[in-house]
């Protein structure tokens, strides 16, 4: 019969093998789909259960809606009516920014209707000849023109693509670079081979331009994540939300953070610096985790139709943010993330303007992995030191109390430092090693009974024998 110290030791050594398998967890050593779907799971719970169900004033949406194409005609619309729709966003409702998530890459050479109308009624009432009637309409502006017009000297962010195709596809003109991407640190960036932009004459009447896709679905399907930064050709450029903080606060350049790691050996991007705004925390590959603002529509949607005929309120939109997107059906880019099944994507840049401006980010910086193996070993040390001392129902009640604590402890770390710890391994290595240490008391337990009973049931009272069976000393018929 093993003596009660043997036992024990028995029991601390299990322990400590299972905390060296949730210390490989964390480390992704060893690795398992259900174990990131469970993670995945309590990051969508914290989530869409501690987001406030709000609306953020700041940022409106102008919506290409099913009623806008009704009135207006299908899309694309021409030129001249976009330019117009930007008019009237400047001049009649005194926007603060104005940002497209809509890409003019093909030209749009059709005349400007009013100019064509009147070089025609001329021509009719004879007071031109055909040939200058040609060359009227020849230097006439096309629409293209006149939408350039309407950006000129006025904070307008465009939308623009990345695509893994090879060169022979890129189209139209890239804003400028926002950096050299040729640093060690910025080698994780995902990086594309062509592009599709807007027309040189509307990017270059623009304030600038932010990328719109390289949207970052995980495993499962579900979108938590965005990048800020992407690099072509060695050149890093920045997103669609990035472009409009920056215009906002008139910073072109923006400053990046870098660390070292693995005795200086490893390089990693850990946060980008705005003028006038704390550090963005992103990942090694500049993502970003997307701050929903509500499990709903968490801003204003206002038909893009009601701007145009001016039946818009003013108030609506006077000094706002404005993202011109579009949920029609066939023309919306809807995404599943964890607030939303089917959500906008316009919506995830507005999230993400809103989040930078908010300095509220939740983020899983890469150090973040130390502060897991600490916690790991406290609480390792506490069971290793609890469990194998003790009987089954204070071994249970001190097992419920630990897995409270640490979820306490996650949701802290989560609502007031808004930092992603992982849970699931640390309530696995907790569950391990109650539901082991619980078989392995009961067996030990069991066989010293039967021991005890076989020498003594003859002898001694039966409830002696069982507090007999629970003591730490070895009995024995001497």
């Amino acid at each position: 019969m093993r003596s009660h110290k043997t036992i024990r030791l028995i029991r601390y050594l299990v322990s400590g093998l299972i905390l060296l398998l949730a210390a490989l967890v964390i480390s992704n050593v060893l690795t398992h789909p259900l174990l990131k779907r469970f993670d995945n799971l309590w990051y969508d719970f914290r989530l869409s259960s501690l987001t406030k169900d709000e609306t953020d004033s700041r940022i409106v949406i102008v919506d290409i809606d099913e009623k806008s194409l009704a009135s207006e005609g299908r899309w694309p619309w021409n030129r001249e009516k976009v330019g117009f729709l930007t008019d009237m966003m400047f001049s009649y409702y005194k926007v603060r920014l104005l940002a497209f998530d809509v890409v003019f890459a093909e030209p749009d050479d059709t005349l400007d209707i009013d100019a064509a109308k009147k070089v025609l009624h001329r021509l009719m009432q004879k007071e031109i000849n055909p040939d200058q009637a040609y060359k009227a309409l020849d230097s006439a502006p096309a629409n293209d023109g006149l939408f350039a017009e309407s950006l000129k000297n006025r904070p307008v962010v465009l939308g623009y693509y990345f695509s893994p195709q090879d060169e022979s596809h890129n189209q139209g003109a890239l804003p400028n670079a926002l950096v050299d991407g040729q640093s060690e640190g910025l080698r994780q960036l995902t990086s594309f081979s062509s592009y599709g932009a807007n027309l040189d004459i509307l990017q270059s009447a623009a304030t600038t331009a932010g990328f719109l896709n390289a949207h970052t679905v995980d495993e499962d399907g579900i979108l938590r994540r965005l990048p800020l930064l992407l690099k072509h050709r060695g050149k890093v450029y920045d997103s669609l939300g990035m472009a409009v903080v920056r215009t906002l606060f008139k910073t072109p350049e923006v400053r990046l953070g870098l660390s070292l790691y693995d005795g200086d050996k490893d390089i990693r991007l850990e946060w980008i610096a705005i003028d006038g705004l704390q550090k963005i925390p992103v990942d090694s590959s500049a993502r970003m985790l997307i701050p929903f603002k509500s499990v709903n529509r968490g801003f204003n949607y206002i038909s893009a139709t009601d701007v145009l005929q001016g039946k818009a309120e003013i108030d609506d939109l006077k000094d706002k943010i404005i993202l011109v997107g579009t949920s029609a059906t066939g023309l919306s880019d809807l995404y599943p993330t964890p607030v939303n099944k089917l959500f906008p994507g316009v919506e995830t840049h507005a999230n993400i303007i809103a989040g930078i401006l908010d300095q509220r980010v939740k983020y899983r910086p890469d150090y973040i992995l130390g502060w897991e193996f600490t916690q790991m070993a406290v609480i390792g040390l506490i069971v290793l030191l609890l469990f194998p001392r003790q009987q089954a129902g204070a071994m249970t009640i001190s097992f419920i109390l630990l897995v409270a604590l640490i979820v306490a402890i996650n949701l802290y770390q989560w609502h007031e430092m808004d930092l992603d710890f992982r849970l699931v391994p640390f309530l696995l290595m907790l569950l391990l090693t109650y539901m082991v240490q619980l078989l392995l008391g009961y067996f030990f337990e069991t066989k010293k009974k039967v021991r005890l009973s076989k020498l003594f049931g003859q002898y001694v009272p039966p409830q002696l024998v069982k507090e007999m069976s629970r003591s730490d000393e070895d009995f024995a018929i001497g």
